[in-house]
């Protein structure tokens, strides 16, 4: 890949973080391997796989860093499962989660949960952290695979079963290496799923939220309309305060997989002619999906705040000391787009045959 465009930024600048969210299944991990060129983050097409918190930013070389939960913490986790584990299952969504945890940690039944955190094994792992370094990309995939993949097993050749799967551990990845989209200062961050079966994976995003300068919402194309999920993110009075001091870049809506389509349903669904390629039907879709995420956006907004009614223009872009310029207000933009066609047709996914839809990588607007 070429150098980046980018300058890196001042040596004391802070990252600009974001947060890449959605239901599981809806494609973020692709996404984030098509945003990084490369093909890093586990992917399933049957099961949730990211299980952690996975940090990316500019590396001159291939490395991670990851960092494991502190001892306070891991120790209310066993102990609240040791409590779900005798109530029988009748218990609080929070302990089954930790229960979920636990047991992924040190298999079913559980011991109480004085022998569990005398595990020597485990403990010497809480409140640490781990430097890996890479010598390549699929080199870095494979190192950080136990670590982030909730199916991959921490067992080695030698047949040690001790943990058994390393992730309930595991508060953060931090990925490092030549991701031109990344250059500038920019840290992309991958959440577990919003409406993930496994509670302890999405209640992680509440507290990553938080650090964020700007979000990526992601939802399948074939349900983003009707996506709950990502939806419940964007609350009425949120929406109206976007529109009226939001900027431009503050969230964008992605709606995945543009790729997976049967020409003639879309064809019957959207009034399109028989015989319609799959090229337009996916085109026509796009748009139509476009369309209605941005109705919805505005549904219940007052008047002065639609899209008629609002100036492009945003003055206070001067509070955020870009003095002379004028800033763009917020408005939601939506991207539907094809990471595993983008993926293909830019070779990193050379066993995949060809693309489905799509002929360019533009097409699939990931860049």
């Amino acid at each position: 890949r070429p150098p980046p465009l980018l300058p890196p930024p001042p040596a004391d600048a802070p990252p600009f973080h974001v947060i890449v969210a959605g239901d599981t299944g809806a494609g973020k991990s692709t996404l984030l391997n098509a945003l990084l060129g490369y093909e890093i983050l586990p992917t399933s097409c049957c099961a949730a796989c990211t299980a952690t918190v996975i940090d990316a930013s500019w590396g001159e070389v291939w490395s991670a860093t990851v960092e494991f939960v502190a001892e306070e913490a891991w120790r209310e986790t066993v102990t609240a499962a040791e409590a779900h584990a005798r109530a029988g299952g009748d218990s609080s969504a929070a302990a089954e989660a930790s229960w979920e945890r636990a047991t992924a940690v040190y298999g079913s039944p559980l011991a109480d949960a004085t022998t569990l955190l005398a595990r020597l094994d485990v403990a010497e792992l809480l409140g640490t952290s781990r430097q890996l370094s890479a010598g390549g990309d699929a080199d870095l995939a494979d190192l950080v695979a136990p670590f982030v993949d909730a199916s991959a097993s921490a067992s080695d050749d030698s047949g040690d079963l001790s943990p058994r799967h390393l992730w309930p551990l595991v508060a953060r990845v931090h990925l490092r290496g030549p991701f031109a989209v990344t250059a500038g200062g920019v840290l992309l961050r991958d959440v577990p799923g919003l409406a993930d079966e496994s509670a302890s994976r999405s209640g992680v995003l509440e507290r990553v939220l938080e650090a964020a300068d700007s979000l990526l919402l992601v939802s399948s194309i074939n349900r983003a309309a009707n996506d709950k999920g990502a939806k419940s993110l964007l609350p009425l009075p949120l929406r109206r305060e976007l529109l009226d001091s939001g900027y431009l870049g503050d969230l964008a809506f992605i709606a995945s997989k543009a790729d997976l389509l049967t020409p003639s349903e879309v064809s019957e669904n959207l009034g399109l002619s028989a015989g319609t390629s799959a090229a337009a039907c996916a085109a026509a879709r796009n748009a139509f999906t476009a369309h209605t995420l941005t109705h919805w956006f505005h549904e219940g907004c007052p008047p002065h705040l639609l899209p008629a009614s609002r100036s492009p223009l945003f003055s206070g872009w001067r509070e955020r000391g870009c003095l002379g310029h004028e800033g763009l207000r917020f408005e939601l933009p939506v991207f539907p787009v094809s990471s595993r066609d983008a993926l293909v047709l830019e070779g990193v996914r050379p066993g995949d045959g060809e693309a489905r839809v799509f002929s360019s990588a533009a097409e699939t607007r990931i860049p």
